[in-house]
């Protein structure tokens, strides 16, 4: 799903740096709304060393913003759900667990399409509890600036974890 957005994105932004006149500039708008359930085996649960098996529900929203006449492009993403986090051998800490993830986007052209300057804010919040009264807090913020001349002029990564 992620893969499947950023290629719109990037395919979206590549229309936009190719239409260049001002009397064919207009904005087009795109939201994508969608729910849906997953499950997968993951050695990625917070907190854990073990492979666990997690079901998800997620509720996703996307939307693409792109300026032809500019070539800027707007990309925000929420999610938002509920998960289910058991050990795949039946022993260890299961957990229910509440997350949200947020991403903003903004890139444009500069210089003649030479060069892309972009904007992005990743943030998440992860909230877990243990059926033997543990409690995980997993807290993500990410964020880098790409200035016109294409040098990274801000970026820090936090990601505090409670277990």
């Amino acid at each position: 799903m992620r893969t499947l957005i950023a290629a719109a994105a990037a395919s979206a932004a590549a229309v936009g740096l190719s239409i260049p006149s001002p009397a064919q500039a207009e904005v087009i708008t795109f939201t994508f709304h969608d729910r849906f359930t997953e499950t997968f085996s993951d050695d990625t649960v917070v907190c854990q060393t073990e492979l666990y098996t997690v079901t998800a529900d997620n509720q996703v929203t996307t939307h693409l913003t792109l300026n032809t006449d500019t070539g800027m492009l707007r990309f925000t993403e929420n999610i938002t759900g509920h998960a289910t986090e058991a050990p795949l051998d039946g022993t260890g800490v299961s957990y229910t667990a509440n997350f949200k993830q947020f991403d903003l986007e903004t890139i444009r052209s500069v210089r003649g399409g030479d060069v892309l300057a972009e904007v992005d804010t990743d943030l998440g919040h992860l909230v877990a509890h243990g059926d033997d009264g543990s409690t995980v807090l997993q807290l993500f913020h990410a964020h880098f600036t790409i200035n016109a001349n294409g040098e990274v002029t801000t970026e820090f990564f936090l990601n505090p974890t409670d277990c």
